[in-house]
């Protein structure tokens, strides 16, 4: 969604729907950016997202292979670690130079 205003010349905010952004971010993703980020979190974000999880359910299991676990209290950070690279990347595009992101 883009809305302008009036008055002021070249502006204009842009909302980006993220639902469900939580459960669709790339585990390979996280490990990475925590590898650069946050090295002395990899050995922990490896154990609890380097390999898919089972949940378990009276009809048998399903894989976890996308997205931080729900109630893992470092998933927001896991999270924002691989927006941060999202952010970074669409702002380092000559095209996008002339935006300011406000976060």
């Amino acid at each position: 969604t883009v809305w302008t205003t009036t008055g002021i010349q070249d502006f204009l905010v842009l909302k980006v729907d993220m639902r469900n952004a939580f459960n669709l971010v790339s585990c390979q993703a996280i490990l990475d950016e925590c590898g650069v980020h946050l090295p002395e979190l990899l050995p922990w974000a490896s154990w609890c997202y380097g390999l898919h999880q089972q949940l378990w359910h009276t009809m048998g299991t399903i894989s976890s292979e996308v997205g931080v676990q729900q109630g893992d209290p470092l998933g927001p950070l896991l999270f924002c670690l691989v927006l941060q690279k999202v952010v970074s990347t669409v702002t380092a595009d000559n095209v996008l130079s002339d935006l300011i992101f406000h976060a």
